[in-house]
C-alpha cells in the first residue's frame, strides 16, 4: 500500500508521470483489447495498423508480438545498446533440429494431441 501511495503522491507533483500513466493505462487497455481474440481477429488487428500480417498460425505468438509492437510503438522499442548487442549475436539457430532418441514431439491438430516419439534408426538417419 505504500507503494501506492508513493506514487499518487508523485503523480499529484508532476505533470509528466501523470502522463506517462494515462500512456502506461491506455497500452493497457490496448494490450488487453487483445486478449479473447481468435486469429482472423487477431490478423485484422496486425492489418490495420501494420500493413500484411505475419504468416503464423499461433493465436497466442500472434497476440504477443501485436502487444509487443503496441508498446514499443508507444514506449519507443528497444534501446540503441540492446538492439546492438542483438545484431552482435547474429542469427538465431533454429532449436529442435538435433533431437535425441526417445524424444517426443506433440502437436494439437484440429482438436486432437498428437504425440510422435523418436525412434533410434530415425535419429542417426537425421545425423
Amino acid at each position: 500500500m505504500a507503494i501506492d501511495s508513493n506514487i499518487t503522491k508523485a503523480n499529484a507533483c508532476c505533470p509528466l508521470l501523470q502522463q506517462g500513466r494515462v500512456v502506461n493505462e491506455a497500452i493497457t487497455r490496448e494490450v488487453g483489447s487483445l486478449t479473447g481474440l481468435d486469429l482472423e481477429e487477431l490478423r485484422a488487428v496486425w492489418r490495420a495498423r501494420y500493413g500484411a500480417p505475419p504468416p503464423l498460425r499461433s493465436v497466442e505468438l500472434l497476440r504477443l508480438m501485436l502487444a509487443w509492437r503496441v508498446q514499443a510503438e508507444a514506449l519507443g522499442g528497444l534501446d540503441r545498446e540492446t538492439r546492438r548487442q542483438l545484431k552482435r549475436r547474429g542469427a538465431v539457430e533454429t532449436e529442435g533440429l538435433e533431437l535425441g532418441v526417445g524424444a517426443r514431439l506433440c502437436r494439437e491438430w484440429q482438436g486432437r494431441t498428437v504425440e510422435v516419439a523418436c525412434p533410434e534408426e530415425v535419429v542417426h538417419r537425421l545425423s
